[in-house]
């Protein structure tokens, strides 16, 4: 599930229009299947509700985005809600990983189906501004500033574990 697009120096998550079984008739996985194995099974344990943690590292051309795609239509074969989000060094701004995540996120009807408390939401969208419109019951009042990091980062967790109560997520 890749696409870029640069939006104020933040570089975002797109979709292809590729459907999730068409991805895996698209080339091979070539000496990463251990890992995958391995990736499937810690996937299928937090299916059932403990929640797991891959590291995936290693120099570059070695197939570590492959596995991460093969990971990721897995989770979506087996119903799993699969997020993306990137950091670079050269640019991107704070948080960048995660305001991809939820303007993804966001500009589903996902969140609608959610109680989620109005500050929790109102934090959130100070990473995602342009969503606001996506939440016309919530009054703002000009541009909203930052939350602290801890509470921000505590809000990202506890809305994340909130989709985990409607479905698995995988976020890479």
């Amino acid at each position: 599930m890749y696409k870029r697009q640069l939006d104020n120096q933040d570089e975002i998550g797109i979709q292809n229009e590729v459907p999730v079984l068409g991805r895996l008739a698209r080339g091979r996985m070539i000496g990463r299947e251990n890992e995958f194995l391995k990736a499937k099974i810690f996937w299928d344990k937090s299916r059932d509700g403990s929640g797991q943690v891959i590291l995936v590292s290693g120099e570059p051309g070695i197939g570590k985005t492959r596995l991460a795609t093969e990971v990721m239509t897995y989770a979506e074969i087996t119903k799993g809600l699969t997020l993306t989000g990137a950091s670079y060094a050269e640019g991107g701004g704070p948080h960048s990983a995660f305001r991809q995540i939820l303007r993804n996120i966001l500009s589903t009807d996902t969140p609608q189906k959610m109680t989620l408390p109005p500050d929790l939401i109102r934090n959130l969208l100070t990473l995602a501004p342009e969503m606001q419109p996506n939440f016309p019951e919530l009054q703002y009042k000009g541009d909203l500033e930052l939350p602290d990091p801890q509470q921000l980062w505590d809000d990202f967790v506890i809305f994340i574990n909130m989709l985990g109560s409607l479905r698995p997520v995988l976020l890479v």
